[in-house]
């Protein structure tokens, strides 16, 4: 590099260093009122930080304090200072024109500011003084509306000086305008149109969910309108509205309503969010992060009124972004699992996000406030609103399916219940007319049985085979039809009083030649007591219970006795066979349950204790089973006694000592 060029190339640096001098220590450029209905007047102030606070507006304007006003070069963009405990000066020249009107309203768009001081210096030196902000009771306002307006009368043109004292522990953001009154009539006409949208859609959401959680008691439905009314507390602090019409002299609940809203929002989020995608059961992992942060929106809601607001305000964005990556990672993981609705919970979620984000960024300074970005949240809520409406829809629609699904099949299972009755019923007559029929020719081939052996010898072989199976395959068709007459209701009870002793002669003389004939001993009790039950299927209850007793007992004897206990006659049938495994007691009870399979005493069909048990039921006969596998088993019934005989028993009872009350008959 030339001489010449190093020369060139430092009187462009020194240029451009004058040149900040300049842009720093230069008075502001006057900004000139014409006949224009509104001029921003951000591209006219200086600033200055006052971090002692002391500072007069005298001073300020003094020439020797001049030179310390920043000015703000931002184009159109709102002043955005961030956070600042220090006191904010703002400074703006005017050049009234002789064409200008006298009467404008001056405008600063931020209803959160504590303090906001507005001085005027006349060209005559004159100072004229107003004041505002959310401190202050809402009657005390000099133009009562939503946001900071302070009116402005310039007589005559001229040259003025406007200075802002803005003191505020929220977000220094000032959008300051300069506006004839129509102006600000029109442009509130438009915004309120806007805005009524929003809190309509607000209201509306709110009402029709509350209905359908009325209609349906889904809890769902509560969380999701406790979000609502949250955000909408939120918002109506936001916008000024709460301060005009909710607490109007309660200047205090500015601050905390904001706070309270948005962590109030989070609480239902959470539980929504919980609710909708049932964390609990299908994302166990995120569910414990949700409920964590459940606790902690609690604990912020709790400390908040002794917090300050700085620090309250950084801890809610932490929070909010805290809350809302796992509500949109459990959305993308339900997404992923094609549950319905979770593509809306995932987009409604990222959206808030985002402008939460981005209202975050420009409430701590770091991303410039304009129009377009004045309230992100405001937007973004809307839309997510709407697409957790869509949500919700989604559910309904996939519940009414399941609903719909879940009726055609209870509908389709009814028809196969009932036809499967119907088929079980015409088996069961089927059954019963075929055992009816086969009757007649086994009851043929039992007299031709009896005939033979009324000729051969009473040790053939062959006949007693015959007679063997002749009584087995009774047996079997008293069963069956038993059976038949239970599944189609036909089996009544012909209940009566009658002695028990003739029935146990018959059971004695059904079983004793088959129990002598496998080297048993066989016993039968005697008893004079008479019973009230229906004879025949008591009967057939004792013939199953003792047949069962005598076909799998290899060794040792049936035993048959009875006694009085109570009211009632205890029938038991005690045998010494293989015995029963406790968790078959309940199993043996029921249809075709047939013990331990290739025996060779394995010839039933499964329906005697099942017959014994029906028949139980319907004589109200108390049916009990003790075992010991590898011993034996015993079946008792109680079967009530006849009135007569239960009174003289009674009176029996009173006349002998308790030791008797019990005994053998």
């Amino acid at each position: 590099m030339t001489f010449r060029q190093r020369a060139q190339e430092g009187g462009r640096w020194v240029r451009a260093l004058l040149w900040s001098i300049w842009l720093l220590c230069a008075p502001a450029q006057a900004l000139v009122l014409g006949e224009a209905e509104a001029y921003d007047l951000s591209t006219a102030f200086t600033y200055r930080l006052d971090d002692s606070g002391t500072l007069s507006v005298r001073e300020v304007l003094a020439r020797h304090e001049a030179w310390r006003l920043t000015p703000l070069r931002q184009g159109a963009a709102t002043p955005n200072f961030g956070y600042q405990s220090a006191t904010l000066w703002l400074k703006a020249e005017l050049d009234v024109s002789a064409h200008a009107p006298d009467h404008w309203l001056m405008q600063v768009a931020n209803p959160q500011l504590d303090r906001v001081e507005v001085f005027v210096v006349e060209p005559g030196g004159r100072l004229s003084r107003s004041m505002g902000g959310d401190e202050l009771p809402f009657s005390a306002r000099v133009v009562p509306h939503r946001h900071l307006v302070f009116p402005l009368v310039f007589n005559g043109a001229g040259p003025r000086t406007v200075v802002l004292r803005v003191q505020s522990s929220s977000s220094l953001q000032i959008p300051v305008t300069l506006l004839q009154p129509q102006a600000l009539l029109s442009q509130d006409h438009r915004l309120y149109s806007l805005l009524s949208l929003y809190f309509g859609l607000l209201t509306g959401l709110f009402a029709y969910n509350l209905l359908l959680y009325v209609a349906v008691r889904d809890r769902v439905y509560l969380y999701y309108i406790a979000f609502v009314a949250a955000m909408g507390v939120a918002q109506l602090t936001t916008s000024g509205f709460g301060a005009q019409f909710l607490w109007p002299e309660r200047p205090d609940w500015n601050n905390l309503a904001l706070h309270l809203g948005y962590a109030a929002c989070g609480l239902a989020a959470l539980l929504f969010g919980r609710r909708f995608l049932h964390s609990a059961d299908e994302l166990p992992w995120l569910d414990r992060v949700l409920r964590g942060l459940l606790v902690c929106w609690s604990i912020y809601i709790v400390l908040r009124p002794w917090m300050d607001y700085k620090l309250a305000a950084h801890v809610l964005i932490a929070m909010v972004i805290a809350t809302i990556l796992p509500l949109m990672l459990a959305g993308w993981n339900r997404l992923m699992a094609r549950r319905r609705g979770a593509r809306y919970f995932l987009l409604a979620w990222a959206l808030l996000m985002v402008c939460g984000v981005a209202e975050s960024l420009i409430s701590l300074g770091w991303l410039p406030a304009n129009t377009l970005l004045a309230h992100p949240v405001m937007v973004g809520s809307a839309v997510e609103m709407l697409l957790l409406s869509f949500a919700l829809a989604d559910r309904i629609k996939a519940d009414r399916e399941a609903k719909d699904l879940a009726l055609s099949m209870g509908l389709r299972e009814q028809v196969k219940k009932q036809e499967a009755e119907r088929q079980s019923i015409e088996k069961s007559r089927f059954l019963a007319a075929v055992s009816h029929d086969l009757r007649q020719p086994l009851f043929a081939m039992g007299l031709a049985t009896e005939s033979l052996h009324a000729r051969e010898p009473r040790h053939d072989p062959t006949v007693m085979q015959m007679k063997s199976a002749l009584v087995s395959a009774n047996g079997l068709l008293d069963s069956i039809m038993t059976m038949a007459r239970l599944e189609t209701g036909s089996l009544r009870a012909n209940m009566s009083d009658f002695s028990i002793q003739p029935l146990l002669d018959r059971v004695d003389l059904t079983f004793a030649p088959q129990a002598t004939a496998k080297g048993l001993r066989w016993v039968v009790t005697p008893s004079i007591a008479c019973v009230h039950s229906d004879p025949l299927l008591l009967e057939r209850m004792v013939n199953n219970l003792v047949s069962n007793a005598v076909r799998f007992t290899q060794s040792g004897g049936v035993v048959v006795s009875c006694r009085l206990s109570g009211a009632c006659l205890l029938l038991q049938v005690w045998d010494t066979g293989a015995g029963i495994a406790p968790a078959h007691h309940e199993t043996i009870f029921t249809e075709y349950f047939r013990g331990e399979p290739e025996t060779e005493s394995d010839n039933g069909v499964g329906l005697g204790l099942f017959i014994v048990k029906s028949c139980a039921a319907m004589l109200d006969i108390g049916l009990s089973l003790r075992s010991v596998p590898g011993r034996g088993s015993c079946f008792s019934l109680r079967i009530p006694l006849t009135r007569s005989q239960s009174a003289s028993l009674a009176r029996a009872v009173d006349l002998q000592p308790a030791s008797l009350t019990e005994r053998s008959v």
